[in-house]
Formats: structure tokens, sequence, C-alpha cells
């Protein structure tokens, strides 16, 4: 929790930064959804812990020269696999047609 993956890591390090260079990069991550029962330490420790990993993968990108913007997108799985919880799709496409209509302006 709240680290990148060695996985991600090793993608982030092979993408090639020149082509991607000066062009907008969205980061997004996804995240265990909280229990019906969460406490106010389940959120706290979501806060810390779990979007931490979103925030560290922009600086990675931004670190080997990627234009990562600002908005992230975190999207709730229902185990650590997935799949999405069932507003996952709509949240993605939300922030898409967000991120597209930010764009042009």
């Amino acid at each position: 929790m709240g680290a990148v993956t060695r996985k991600v890591r090793k993608f982030v390090d092979k993408l090639d930064v020149g082509f991607w260079r000066g062009k907008p990069i969205v980061v997004f991550t996804t995240i265990l959804a909280l229990p019906e029962n969460a406490t106010d330490k389940h959120r706290e420790s979501r806060e810390k812990w779990d979007l931490a990993a979103g925030r560290k993968l922009s600086e990675l990108a931004r670190s080997v020269g990627l234009n990562a913007i600002e908005n992230r997108l975190w999207v709730e799985v229902k185990g650590n696999k997935g799949p999405l919880v069932e507003s996952g799709v709509e949240k993605t496409k939300q922030f898409t047609h967000e991120i597209l209509l930010s764009s042009k302006s």
C-alpha cells in the first residue's frame, strides 16, 4: 500500500520518454473499496497509504521527464486484483471526459 509496484516502475522506466515528452500523461491507480462497516481508522488509513501510491506514481513520471497532469484517478476494486466496483466504469468515463474537455482549452 502507498507505493508504486515493481511492475509499474519497470513500465515507466522502459517508456520512450522522447515520444511522450510534452504530451500530457494521466496517472490512475486502483484502490480497495472500503468495507461497508468502515471505521474512521479505515478511512484515515486509506487517505494516508492507498492514495499515496498515485501521488508517488505522478512524481516518478515527472522524475523521468514525463508531463503527468495534476488530476489523478483512483478507481475502487472489489478485491486485490479487481474487478472494478459497479461505479468504477462510470467514474472512469466521467474522469476521461473531464480531462478531454480541459485539454481542449
